[in-house]
C-alpha cells in the first residue's frame, strides 16, 4: 500500500477506481492513524512518550504528533511531513479540514472532483467571495460609503 500511496501522491496512479481507494483508505488513516501501520511504525516510540494518554480517532494522533513536531524522532518526522504533503492533495486525508469543512465542500463544492487539491481551492475560492461581498456599514468613520473591498 505505501508503494500505491507514493505513486498516488506523484499522480502516477490512473485507474480511477484505484485511486479512490487509495484516497479513502489515506483519509480513513488521517482519522485514526492506527490504519497506518508505517506511520505507526515509524512513530511508535514518539506516540509513546508524547500522546500515550490521547485517545485515538478523529484526528487525535495526528494532531499530537504535530504538537510534538519540534522534538520527533527523525523516522517519525519524515513520515508526518510525508503524510501531510499528501494530505494537501485531498482535503478528506486531512483531519483538521476534513472535521472543520465537511458541510462545507457538501454544499459549496458538491460539483467539484476531490483530489489534487480542487477541493480545497474550490473552499478558498468560496471564502475569498465571500469576504468581498460584505459590504461597508454605510456611515463608518473612514468616510467610505457602500464601498465594495
Amino acid at each position: 500500500m505505501e508503494c500505491l500511496k507514493r505513486n498516488h501522491a506523484a499522480r502516477n496512479v490512473t485507474d480511477e477506481a484505484c485511486a479512490a481507494d487509495i484516497t479513502r483508505r489515506m483519509a480513513s488513516s488521517a482519522s485514526d492513524i492506527r490504519g497506518d501501520a508505517p506511520l505507526v511504525a515509524a512513530c511508535a516510540s514518539d506516540l509513546k512518550s508524547h500522546c500515550a494518554e490521547v485517545t485515538p480517532g478523529e484526528g487525535k494522533l495526528w494532531a499530537c504528533l504535530e504538537k510534538y513536531e519540534s522534538v520527533l524522532s527523525p523516522s517519525c518526522a519524515a513520515k508526518l511531513s510525508e503524510r501531510s504533503q499528501w494530505a494537501g492533495e485531498d482535503w478528506r486525508a486531512n483531519p483538521k479540514i476534513a472535521a472543520a469543512c465537511a458541510a462545507e465542500a457538501s454544499s459549496l463544492c458538491a460539483d467539484v472532483k476531490p483530489g489534487r487539491g480542487r477541493v480545497v481551492e474550490c473552499l478558498r475560492a468560496a471564502a475569498d467571495a465571500e469576504v468581498r461581498s460584505i459590504h461597508w456599514f454605510p456611515y463608518d468613520r473612514v468616510g467610505v460609503v457602500n464601498a465594495d473591498p
